[in-house]
């Protein structure tokens, strides 16, 4: 019995139709007899008028409900299938075209067999559904509905299908293609005509549908449907029965008309602007017919038979000049021989690079198939000895194609075309040579390679040069595409790369040469080291790569023999280049020209620093750490964010994983890898959802030829990932199949087996057909074998690969134990299994479940929900009836020919129910239990009086446990368990429920499992998936229940032996994991009580009963704590919690450490400082442990102080602090700090920047640095910046580039200096200095105005001398005053202005529009922003201007001159006139005037001049140094000033008090006598000591020019009176008194 299953086809578009018609919803009532509803939708279906069209379409949808609900039974609908169809018809023939599609509808419902179809056929309906295929009317819902009913009708008997529908199909498929909007009906009736030719070919053949559908061919450009149409006919030449229908020599070859043809036109009327595009279309269409025939044996036949077959044809015309049909056959060869296309070029090299299998392809990329992809194409499949039947079908090509003379066609295409086609078919003919060379017998191909035709052309001179040129060029293209097919494909990627490398070359990474090594000498290394010129500058990309890269490959060199501080500088600018922190590298596109250059360096710098053993650890632990740091970064962003922000997808940051992957390729880069915590990282971004790319690239990277880390990773990556990760991780597994990489077989086939049940298709495909590859290998076949997988449940390639393990002994007996290779003997003596139909098993439970019951059955096939076939004959299972005996018994004795006449049960007798003539029946309800047996007793007509007894017990039959599960704890012991829903049992032990497990597929015995509803059994070894089986019997039979699981997934550890060591702020807790576990991928927590506090923390089991340690933090110092542990398998459930832990943390002390710098001649001086904090009384610290390791000289030096400064001195490499203290309970968490005195050299090159605080403190703020990975730091001195300084510092995280300082601490008006250091790997380095002050006050010093100052009549320059960056100012100096006096005269006000000077470096003044001879007071002082402070003061007097004096003299003395000169020759007359004028008329006296008489009456009038009566007159003036109007003068009131005679006491002599404060100068009136020297009164002493106080000399530098002293003045010098002048540039002689006597006089001379 076959049994046929058709999908119900989609009903969206009738759906459509319906709603968008507005069907009236007609109600249909199921309930009713279906001959009652069926009348009621005929009539209304049959009315003409009074029934609306919209209410027809609405019975015939629920005609058809009416048909699926009765099952088609004609007699139930009550009409005939003739009288249905003939109302059926009337709906075809309605105006609505949604009523005619529902008339087709129902008709399609209504055929269900091959009678129906006829009575339809016979009623003539065909016509009316040729006229619905009318494509010149908007019908589309009609249309469709029609060719759904033509469909069926092909399903039901294509024998009948009627000729007119194919009339139609044919006019359709003829003509359709001109209605372009109908182009789908078209295509709808070319399949279906497909179809029908298929199964009813003489019909389309007699109506020239085969014609059509050729036709069709070259005007579909569409690959599928073409490749179907061609198939058709294909199919039809390829059985002699149906072979006769078709014209090969004339039909078939029409599809090659569009090359055989030039003039071909498909289409009669395509106008001369179409046809160049029409041209186009039909060469692809044909060449996708060609090909299709091409892959069909009937297709290869008829194209190639001898004689003028259709390719010889096309061969033929690659000798005619005609570009377009070169070009067109060219790419039909390539396609037929599955050869990639060249791209379009004249150039050689370019086309040869496009079909390069290396060159690199979009879907190699990161996001596509990556590594997997590349290596699939580029790596040779391991089935080198099996046969391919695709070589067969090529070679069988070549063969032919070749003795119709392609060569000789591509050899006149290649010297008679265009530069671009004769490139390509040098191309096509050097891979056809290559083809031939490796598929051909040697006997056919032996002399292919000659080439006759090309070789006499090349070195012909009967023939043009230009066909020559190209014959010698074609010669020499052919030997360098040889010469690429003679190499393997090489590697593109650097990930292939390093895989190749690692499985093949690992233990000679560095034993080749460069070609710049000449002599491996230390001079040699050095020079290459120089001419790098990485020692030289920090322009990254503008060093010498090669050079670097030959260093780094130096045979013997390292860190351990070449101890040079150059090349340890070599080594860290490297690591600087390369750190994730530095963005330098990391920033980099992938496309950039250096990309691979500098990786390879960055890979051999790691082998480098591996190779120099501890001297290159640090560095090289620098380095991973970084990397490990950015790799933490991607833990806290989605996909998008981190992918993005980190570059990965674009950047050469995603190389950092060939980093890891070079490290992981040697022991010695495991360590490291395991110290720096990088595998632990990368098992964090396993658990990472959305991270494909983070994990392609490290499933890509990593060494798996060792057993570690590598392969749990992934081995998490194939079970834990994503779809896509674990389908990627799946691919991967075959290219380290294809590398070869060791012990593949331990390890690789187990990985490949636990992918096989992954619930994803994709994963268990891929991972069947690798290990399908990887079988060819006996090693692998056999490890396989021994893995003993579940392959059934898989398919066809399953059951091929299960088969394959009959080829060795050891598979033959696995399978023959299973029992597999009896059971397809078996099948196989069944018969042949492809001539007769398949067996089906039906299992079913009889409603009357009785051992002595006949049981009946019957079938019948059902293709769709309308095509149902008749039913069978019955078939009966025959029951135990041949006796009369009660069942069930064990044993009793057998009646012969009985009829049982009664039953009785626990002595009650009950009514029988008949089962058959000889089996009796009774229904016992309700059934109580009892665990005493009951008898069961009958009679029968043969012993009436006697009888048969049978004792039977009362239980419930056994049931499949259920919830059953199984767990284990130690991969040692698997435990199982499961519950019953039915507890109630006999209690006799011979009936009591029992059970027993079995392990499918071990070979393994029954596990007897007792009364209990769990049972252990042992693990298998290198079993991971279990599939068991649980029994339950009793004595009514036995129950099983299959449960298989994944044995990794069902672990549930319990934490023992928990031990703690606790610290100040955090707890190690150690613990074990009892049990088999290597490998596998745990997650502990950790819970703190009192906090509550839970630590989760993943870990890799690496070891049998491996310790495991994790480490809490932060915790309370000095507090109680208890811990508890748990841990589950990654994505499993948790298991039990270990026991509590009590436990106390130590007390807190943390040491803040500092060091600061001070560079000498040969070494540095180091001076650590730290405070420490303590967290509880009793931590007392008894000293202070001290270590500092300098890398330049690999010492280590350690000192115990009890102070918290100490001082060392080191030399100008990198230096690691460390401190810690000591105390009574223990000691400190260690400080460090590293430290490089190069710092001291860039410091004083950093511009400070100037900061003003407030009385709040001071806000600092710097700008962030990428380098600064571990913070920055903040140092100054709180009482002054000069040594030595209360030195006081602040650190804060790398993230925080601002901190505020508090006033306490600060005083105002003194300068602080704030450095900022940033903390690098290499140290701290100084990165910014700021100087500021918390308030700035008025300066405490004035500027010094200069003595050269050039004074002119009209202007004067003004020069002073200050130090404005002193830091002893209180505040920033912010610019200078300037003040100007002028001195008036007496009656005068004086004048006075100020000046401004912002720029404080700006040290003069150009004063202009001053007088000349005039007196200047010039003030000068210094301003911050808080005030100006005191001024400096200076007079100074302008010259006259001589020159302007001189002409106002001369001027009228000239014209006095030139009138006497004129006047001269009449000085006569003028004589008597002036005689005359001024002469006294006679008689008049005259007398003279006596003036010293005079004046001495005036004078005694007057008392005027007795210089003794006026003590006033001996003063002039008093110069001050204060503003003008805050100059006081000598003040004299009119009675002290007035004429009072000698008794005038000099003590009534007074001046005001500020005046004698600030006189600076005195100036004698110059006409007064000197008087002659007396005593002085007292209160003229009081006054004198007075004045000395406030002046106590005169310096005549600044203002003083000429001066008369008398006694009064006070000595400059206190042992002497003034004696002598510094005069500078104004006196030149000066005369004095002798030594202590007072000076009388000075006369001065101005220069």
């Amino acid at each position: 019995m076959a049994l046929s299953l058709r999908g119900r086809p989609s009903r969206s578009v009738r759906l459509r139709g319906r709603n968008d018609s507005g069907e009236e919803n007609v109600p249909l009532d199921l309930s009713r007899e279906p001959s009652d509803n069926l009348r009621e939708i005929l009539q209304n279906v049959t009315k003409a008028h009074g029934v609306s069209n919209m209410r027809k379409l609405g019975h015939l949808n629920n005609f058809v409900k009416l048909l699926n609900s009765v099952d088609h039974h004609e007699e139930k609908l009550g009409f005939s299938y003739e009288e249905i169809i003939i109302c059926l018809r009337l709906a075809l023939l309605n105006e609505v075209k949604e009523v005619r599609a529902a008339g087709l509808r129902a008709l399609r419902y209504l055929i269900r067999d091959r009678s129906v179809l006829q009575k339809v056929l016979q009623l003539q309906v065909d016509y009316l559904i040729s006229r619905c295929l009318d494509i010149q009317q908007s019908n589309e819902v009609e249309q469709t509905q029609a060719l759904r009913l033509l469909t069926r009708i092909i399903a039901v008997d294509a024998a009948l299908f009627p000729s007119s529908v194919t009339n139609s199909l044919v006019a359709v498929g003829n003509n359709g293609l001109h209605e372009h909007e109908k182009d789908h009906v078209v295509l709808a009736c070319n399949a279906i005509l497909c179809e029908l030719a298929v199964k009813n070919p003489e019909l389309v053949a007699g109506r020239g549908g085969l014609s059509t559908l050729l036709k069709n061919v070259l005007d579909c450009q569409h690959s599928r449907i073409n490749e179907a149409l061609i198939s058709t006919v294909l199919h039809l030449l390829n059985h002699p029965q149906t072979r006769q229908y078709v014209r090969a020599d004339v039909e078939l070859e029409q599809i090659l008309a569009p090359y055989t043809d030039f003039h071909y036109r498909h289409n009669p009327d395509t106008t001369e602007a179409q046809l160049k595009t029409d041209r186009e279309a039909r060469f692809s269409a044909s060449k996708m017919a060609i090909v299709a025939a091409f892959r069909s044996w009937s297709g290869i036949i008829n194209l190639c038979k001898v004689g003028n077959s259709g390719i010889q044809s096309l061969i033929g015309l690659l000798c005619i000049p005609n570009m377009e049909i070169r070009k067109a056959l060219l790419e039909v060869l390539y396609e037929i021989f599955r050869l990639p296309v060249p791209m379009v070029t004249a150039d050689f090299e370019e086309a040869l690079h496009s079909i390069d299998p290396s060159r690199p392809q979009d879907s190699w990329r990161l996001g596509d198939g990556f590594v997997a992809a590349e290596a699939k194409v580029l790596l040779p499949h391991r089935a080198r000895s099996r046969p391919d039947l695709l070589d067969n079908y090529l070679a069988l090509i070549l063969s032919t194609l070749f003795s119709f003379g392609l060569l000789e066609g591509l050899v006149e295409v290649v010297t008679s075309s265009d530069d671009v086609l004769s490139v390509r078919a040098t191309v096509l003919l050097g891979e056809l040579l290559h083809m031939a060379s490796s598929l051909l017998p040697h006997s056919h191909s032996h002399h292919l390679h000659c080439l006759p035709t090309l070789i006499n052309m090349a070195a012909s001179f009967d023939i043009s040069p230009e066909k020559r040129l190209r014959a010698s060029a074609a010669v020499t293209q052919l030997k360098r595409l040889h010469e690429l097919k003679k190499r393997s494909p090489k590697p593109h990627s650097l990930y292939l790369q390093l895989i190749l490398k690692q499985s093949s070359h690992r233990d000679s990474h560095r034993s080749h040469r460069d070609g710049y090594i000449f002599k491996d000498t230390e001079d040699a290394l050095m020079m290459n080291l120089r001419d790098s010129q990485i020692l030289n500058h920090k322009q990254n990309l503008e060093w010498n790569w090669v050079l670097i890269s030959t260093v780094l490959k130096w045979p013997h060199s390292n860190l351990r023999n070449y101890r040079d501080e150059q090349v340890h500088k070599f080594v860290r600018r490297l690591l600087y280049f390369y750190k994730p922190s530095s963005k330098l590298y990391c920033v980099l596109e992938l496309e950039h020209p250096k990309a691979p250059q500098l990786t390879l360096a960055g890979c051999q710098l790691i082998n480098f620093l591996l190779d120099s053993d501890d001297d290159g650890q640090v560095y090289l632990e620098d380095l991973v750490k970084d990397i490990v740091q950015w790799l933490s970064s991607f833990s806290g962003l989605k996909s998008e964010r981190s992918l993005q922000s980190n570059g990965l997808l674009s950047t050469l940051s995603q190389h950092y994983f060939l980093f890891l992957g070079t490290l992981s390729g040697q022991p010695s880069g495991v360590k490291t890898m395991e110290k720096c915590g990088a595998f632990q990282c990368l098992l964090n971004l396993c658990s990472m959802k959305n991270q494909d790319a983070l994990l392609k690239l490290t499933v890509s990277t990593l060494d798996y030829s060792r057993d570690g880390l590598a392969r749990i990773i992934l081995s998490k990556i194939l079970t834990a990932g994503s779809d896509n990760c674990r389908l990627y991780a799946t691919k991967h597994l075959r290219v380290l199949l294809r590398a070869n990489v060791e012990f593949f077989s331990n390890w690789g086939i187990e990985l490949l087996v636990t992918q096989l049940p992954d619930h994803s298709k994709a994963v268990s495909m891929e991972a069947l057909d690798i290990l399908d590859e990887a079988c060819e290998e006996k090693a692998n076949l056999h490890a396989l074998i021994h893995m003993k997988p579940a392959l059934t449940h898989l398919g066809d390639k399953g059951l091929l690969l299960l088969l394959r393990f009959l080829s060795i002994p050891k598979g033959f007996s696995y399978l023959n134990e299973r029992g597999y290779v009896s059971q397809q003997l078996e099948k196989w003596h069944r018969g042949n299994v492809s001539a007769r139909s398949p067996f089906n098993t039906w299992v079913w439970k009889s409603e009357l479940p009785l051992q002595c019951a006949d049981n009946s059955v019957r079938v019948r096939r059902v293709f769709s929900s309308t095509a149902v076939s008749a039913w069978s004959q019955w078939a009966t299972h025959h029951g135990s009836s041949t006796g009369g005996e009660p069942l069930p018994t064990s044993a009793v004795s057998h009646l012969k020919a009985a009829q049982v006449t009664e039953i009785r049960f626990k002595h009650k007798s009950y009514h029988m129910t008949p089962v058959d003539e000889h089996v009796r029946a009774i229904k016992v309800f309700p059934l109580e239990f009892q665990e005493l047996p009951v008898n069961l007793a009958c009679k029968d007509s043969a012993n009436s009086v006697k009888d048969q007894t049978v004792v039977n017990y009362i239980t419930f039959p056994p049931e499949k446990p259920q919830n059953l599960s199984c767990m284990t704890r130690n991969l040692q012991t698997i435990t199982c368990k499961w519950e019953c829903g039915l507890q109630l049992d006999v209690d006799r032990s011979l009936h009591r429920r029992r059970y027993s497990l079995r392990v499918q597929d071990s070979g393994e015995a029954e596990v007897q499992c007792g009364l209990t509803l769990r049972c252990d059994f042992a693990a298998l070894p290198g079993r991971i998936f279990y599939n068991i089986s649980v029994m339950m019997r009793n004595a009514l039979g036995e129950e099983s229940q299959s449960y298989a699981f994944n044995i990794s997934q069902r672990v549930f550890p319990v934490p023992e032996y928990v031990v703690v060591s606790p610290g100040a702020t955090d707890v190690e807790v150690s613990w074990y994991l009892i049990g088999n576990f290597t490998g596998l991928h745990f997650i502990c927590q950790i819970t703190m009580e009192p906090t509550g506090k839970t630590t989760e923390r993943q870990f890799v089991v690496s070891e049998p009963e491996q310790s495991l340690r994790a480490t809490v933090q932060p915790l309370q110092p000095s507090s109680q704590y208890s811990t508890t542990v748990r841990c589950a398998l990654q994505d499993n459930d948790w298991g039990s919690w270990s026991s509590n832990t009590n436990f106390s943390t130590e007390p807190l002390v943390t040491v803040d450490i500092w060091t600061r710098i001070r560079r000498q001649a040969y070494n540095c001086s180091l001076a650590v400082l730290w405070n420490t904090f303590n967290s509880a009384s009793d931590s007392n610290i008894k000293t202070f442990e001290v270590c500092v390791a300098q890398d330049s000289t690999r010492s280590r030096e350690c000192v115990n102080v009890k102070e918290t400064k100490v001082y060392f001195t080191v030399g100008f490499g990198q230096c690691n602090v460390s401190v810690r203290a000591v105390t009574l309970r223990g000691s400190s968490i260690t400080s460090y700090m590293s430290v490089h005195p190069g710092w001291v050299i860039t410091e004083p090159m950093l511009k400070e920047k100037r900061i003003v605080g407030n009385p709040e403190g001071f806000l600092l703020s710097w700008s962030a640095i990428s380098s600064a990975t571990c913070g920055y730091a903040v140092e100054w001195c709180t009482m002054s910046n000069a040594e030595p300084c209360d030195l006081r510092w602040r650190k804060v995280s790398a993230n925080q580039t601002s901190l505020s300082l508090s006033a306490e601490g600060f005083r105002k008006g003194h300068r602080y200096t704030f450095k900022i250091f940033s903390c690098q790997t290499e140290g701290h380095q100084v990165h910014e200095k700021h100087t500021g002050y918390l308030v700035e006050q008025e300066p405490l010093s004035a500027p010094e105005l200069s003595y050269s100052l050039s004074i002119l009549s009209s202007s004067m320059l003004l020069q002073w001398s200050f130090n404005e960056e002193d830091s002893e100012h209180p505040g920033f100096i912010t610019g200078y005053r300037l003040t100007i006096q002028e001195h008036a005269d007496w009656t005068y006000s004086n004048r006075f202005w100020n000046i401004s000077v912002e720029d404080p470096h700006r040290k003069s003044v150009k004063v202009e529009e001053v007088k000349e001879g005039q007196r200047y007071t010039i003030q000068l002082a210094a301003c911050t922003r808080a005030g100006c402070g005191p001024e400096s003061i200076r007079t100074i007097t302008t010259p006259q201007n001589h020159y302007l004096l001189m002409a106002k003299v001369m001027t009228p003395l000239l014209i006095l001159i030139g009138c006497c000169f004129c006047l001269w020759p009449c000085k006569e007359t003028l004589k008597g006139i002036a005689v005359d004028i001024f002469s006294f008329p006679s008689g008049q006296r005259m007398k003279v005037l006596e003036l010293d008489d005079s004046l001495f009456e005036v004078s005694e009038m007057l008392r005027v001049l007795q210089v003794e009566d006026c003590k006033c007159c001996n003063l002039d003036s008093v110069d001050m140094r204060s503003s003008m109007e805050e100059k006081s003068w000598l003040i004299f009131t009119e009675e002290r000033c007035k004429p009072a005679g000698p008794s005038l006491s000099e003590e009534e002599l007074a001046w005001d008090e500020l005046a004698a404060e600030r006189v600076t100068s005195v100036t004698n009136l110059t006409y007064l006598s000197s008087l002659a020297p007396r005593s002085a009164s007292p209160a003229l002493e009081s006054s004198r000591s007075h004045r000395a106080n406030y002046v106590p000399s005169l310096n005549t530098n600044d203002y003083v020019t000429s001066f008369n002293t008398d006694e009064y003045v006070t000595p400059v010098s206190p042992d002497d009176y003034i004696t002598s002048f510094n005069t500078g540039d104004y006196f030149s002689s000066i005369k004095s008194g002798s030594p202590g006597n007072h000076v009388t006089s000075v006369s001065t001379v101005t220069v």
